[in-house]
């Protein structure tokens, strides 16, 4: 039977999932005992947060400012960690997306298409597509993005800054800034606070999907 594998991220160590693995990872317990833990990869300095797989099998594993490949092995596993790229300091990579041979990286603030990643393995020149929100707190920004059957691009963002929540005084409130959108850094006014955003790549166009969210984490 076919190997299938799902792959997730904890803290300082990246585990991989296998339906018809035996192995054993120490602290990590699996209600359902068909499933085994094959253990990946651990970096005491890394912060291994956000993940995406090709259709080939290569496993894109992005942290606070690197971005890694594992390639898979004829054996069934991953061959050594390779950085790919390394972000400024704090660029938090929260979501990671494989279109074509493209990758696209959505950091705290910060939306980039990486052209040839998934083929590439030097002199990647990370194209921004979308900038302009303020660094509020590095957990309460662009956290994830998926493809829509249409082939736009859904964001989702929280709201920046948290501290008007945190004393209950100020429930509500709106902030207002300009994102920078495509190669031409098309200015975009917003007001608002979290929200989920619709980027479209045909004409580098974004529009409001949802708004008044809190900090939504993700998006599927």
């Amino acid at each position: 039977m076919k190997k299938i594998r799902i792959t997730f991220t904890f803290g300082l160590f990246a585990v991989l999932l296998s339906l018809d693995a035996a192995a054993e990872v120490p602290g990590i317990h699996l209600a359902d005992k068909s499933l085994g833990v094959e253990f990946l990869d651990s970096d005491e300095k890394e912060f291994f947060i956000s993940q995406t797989m090709d259709l080939s099998g290569r496993l894109f594993v992005g942290c606070r400012e690197a971005l890694y490949l594992y390639e898979p092995t004829a054996e069934g596993g991953f061959g050594p960690r390779q950085e790919l790229y390394r972000f400024p300091k704090d660029s938090w990579l929260y979501d990671l997306e494989v279109y074509g041979n493209d990758l696209f990286v959505l950091t705290n603030t910060a939306l980039y298409r990486m052209r040839d990643a998934v083929t590439r393995r030097n002199n990647l020149k990370p194209e921004k597509l979308l900038w302009g929100k303020p660094q509020g707190h590095f957990h309460q920004g662009l956290h994830g993005m998926e493809f829509g059957p249409t082939g736009d691009l859904f964001l989702s963002m929280g709201d920046p800054q948290p501290h008007m929540h945190w004393d209950r005084s100020r429930p509500d409130h709106l902030w207002h800034w300009v994102f920078y959108v495509g190669p031409d850094n098309k200015e975009v006014p917003y007001s608002g606070v979290g929200a989920v955003f619709r980027y479209r790549l045909e004409d580098h166009s974004l529009s409001v999907h949802a708004s008044g969210l809190r900090n939504s984490c993700g998006i599927s």
